[in-house]
């Protein structure tokens, strides 16, 4: 869907599922050879067929979506406004599988963020992180839909991945609307979400939010006691890494997190951001 469908390269997608470019590209290969051997056919599917193949497409969507919101200023390598697509097909999805609580939970997390996005740069071009923007720049309207969807999400009492990721967005909101985030309960919310997909960006989430609760010391502590692999070349865990430790007072080793994490990402106002938290 990513490759064929929205016409974004093997790179960037597998840059969303953190996994080697080469990887992604065998396994689009192989896939699509595949549908070409068993001359699979697009079709619209069955209704018994959704409940099982619309994780699969959400997963797709949500892709989508990361990859247009974190698109760079200037990037030219993605389709125009990415994310504005992953909207529209996440509503599609709501109104062909109403029933769906994942689909309803993907829409409330997609809405939550393109509210949001007008207040990421700031009169500049400057990065302006998530605790510093201003709420009157959001949109409300789309806020509005968010809470709407994530109501609909809860309706019937099942829990899931997206539900939840959205639940600690609406969280993020309030919090800085009304100047005081409820640390505690988005802390409780990644646990349960990483016992559900306990993937390298939820468990930073987790461990931003425990060092909120419990300290940044302890927020270090976990941090320092993973062991994935792919850590090394994660920008958000150098980041992560560089705000413990200057909340530690370690300045130089939190400048040198910060520099590693601006090394490792593509957007230039980011980069700037990174780099002015490294300090001269």
């Amino acid at each position: 869907m990513l490759q064929t469908v929205l016409g974004i390269d093997a790179r960037r997608i597998a840059s969303a599922f953190l996994i080697p470019p080469g990887t992604m590209a065998v396994r689009l290969s192989r896939a699509k050879a595949k549908i070409a051997a068993a001359r699979v056919p697009f079709t619209d599917p069955e209704p018994q067929d959704l409940p099982d193949r619309i994780g699969d497409v959400l997963d797709a969507v949500y892709a989508a979506y990361t990859l247009g919101q974190d698109r760079p200023t200037g990037d030219t390598s993605l389709p125009d406004d990415l994310a504005t697509e992953a909207l529209w097909l996440i509503s599609l999805i709501c109104r062909l599988a109403p029933a769906s609580d994942e689909a309803h939970g993907l829409f409330a997390l997609i809405l939550y963020g393109l509210a949001r996005r007008s207040a990421r740069l700031d009169g500049q071009g400057q990065y302006v992180p998530l605790d510093r923007q201003d709420p009157q720049l959001w949109d409300a309207a789309l806020l509005t839909d968010a809470d709407l969807a994530l109501r609909n999400a809860r309706r019937s009492g099942r829990i899931g991945r997206f539900h939840l990721e959205a639940a600690i967005g609406s969280l993020h909101v309030e919090g800085i609307r009304h100047g005081k985030t409820d640390w505690d309960r988005i802390l409780m919310l990644y646990r349960g979400l990483e016992a559900m997909v306990p993937t390298l960006g939820v468990t930073c989430g987790r461990i931003a939010a425990l060092a909120e609760v419990q300290g940044a010391g302890a927020g270090l502590q976990a941090l320092n006691a993973l062991t994935d692999p792919r850590l090394p070349s994660y920008q958000p865990a150098w980041a992560l890494r560089g705000h413990l430790l200057a909340g530690l007072g370690r300045k130089s080793e939190s400048s040198a997190a910060y520099l590693s994490a601006a090394a490792l990402t593509e957007d230039p106002a980011l980069r700037a951001w990174l780099r002015a938290k490294a300090g001269p």
